[in-house]
């Protein structure tokens, strides 16, 4: 059983224990996915329906002693489970060893841009820019520019047009940051990082099933040459074309169809927000197949200040998975390829 599944059932076991049993609106999820989680428990003796209504429909539930033995040996959950309530369905979905906290929001009665929390992005520049001088040291070149912050009225003018909210995480940054970030670098092959893949999610089978790999990668830049990291201006022209999906499979369409498409590769592919699913996660969206739907990210900001400290490294979405770990598949700065491509590149922590 995955990490996901354990922290979400081991609350859903420890809110029935309490005598409540949470809708699928609690954990946010879609409400067939819910629906058969608990279909599964039942099925696999962690609860049994205590009482049903006509047309069998179970709506309350009771833990058996499997599910209490759950509880027991995995108690170590309740120590990290978020007090705030509304920060549950985030931490259910977490699938990393150690689990912080998601930033706070601080409202403010001023007009300032930065009241969406006091988060630091300094160090995202300056990692930027050493990408570039590590690759124009070893004949390569690079660019970066980085345009000045949204303000509340541009972006809600997109939210308008766009029909959706754009989520808290990717907002913080533009109000923050930047509306707009285009960077990209790159070295000759001669001079390319040679990556090993055996300590990333690319080689854990207990997760994802891969075609066999070759033993190194090589890494040649990062970023994005076309259109940049993101562009506030540009996500509705890029989510108009997420909406041209006629010709895809129904198993594409769904990840396709409930997401906000924020950047793409210039290969045909794309990155965006999960707006459904693992909610406000970063995935990659191909029309090809092969990785589409992988998790990179708990959400835009974590995402990127993993990625960005790696000089936002990899010219291709398996090359961003080798900077994942065996436990988690998201890119990660603590993961082994992470660590030796910052020596490469002499960027700091």
């Amino acid at each position: 059983m995955g990490v996901l599944k354990m922290r979400l059932l081991f609350n859903l076991l420890n809110r029935i224990q309490e005598g409540i049993t949470p809708n699928s609106k609690y954990y946010k999820m879609d409400s067939n996915e819910y629906n058969n989680f608990l279909k599964l428990l039942v099925k696999q003796g962690f609860i049994q329906s205590s009482k049903e209504i006509r047309l069998g429909y179970i709506v309350e539930y009771k833990i058996t002693a499997k599910g209490i033995e759950f509880l027991e040996e995995n108690k170590h959950f309740k120590f990290e489970m978020p007090k705030d309530e509304l920060e549950i369905p985030h931490w259910v979905r977490f699938e990393g060893k150690e689990y912080k906290p998601r930033v706070k929001e601080v409202i403010s009665t001023s007009n300032s841009n930065n009241f969406y929390g006091n988060i630091d992005y300094s160090h995202w520049t300056e990692s930027m820019e050493i990408a570039i001088d590590a690759s124009i040291q070893r004949n390569g070149s690079g660019n970066v520019q980085i345009a000045g912050k949204s303000t509340e009225e541009e972006v809600s003018k997109i939210e308008e047009e766009l029909g959706i909210t754009i989520p808290d995480s990717f907002k913080r940054v533009l109000l923050s940051y930047s509306k707009r970030v285009y960077f990209f670098w790159y070295v000759p092959e001669s001079n390319a990082y040679l990556l090993n893949y055996e300590s990333c999610m690319l080689n854990n089978e207990e997760y994802y099933a891969t075609s066999e790999l070759e033993s190194e990668l090589k890494i040649q830049g990062g970023g994005f040459l076309d259109d940049g990291l993101w562009d506030l201006d540009k996500l509705v022209d890029y989510n108009s074309m997420r909406e041209d999906l006629d010709y895809l499979d129904d198993e594409y369409k769904q990840q396709w169809a409930y997401s906000l498409v924020f950047a793409r590769d210039g290969m045909g592919s794309y990155y965006a927000i999960d707006l459904k699913y693992n909610v406000g996660e970063v995935i990659f969206l191909s029309n090809e197949g092969q990785y589409h739907g992988w998790r990179l990210g708990k959400d835009f900001e974590s995402f990127f200040a993993n990625w960005i400290k790696i000089g936002c490294a990899g010219s291709y979405v398996k090359d961003l998975i080798a900077f994942s770990t065996l436990e988690s598949p998201y890119v990660s700065i603590d993961s082994a390829s992470s660590k030796t491509l910052k020596i490469w590149m002499s960027t700091k922590s």
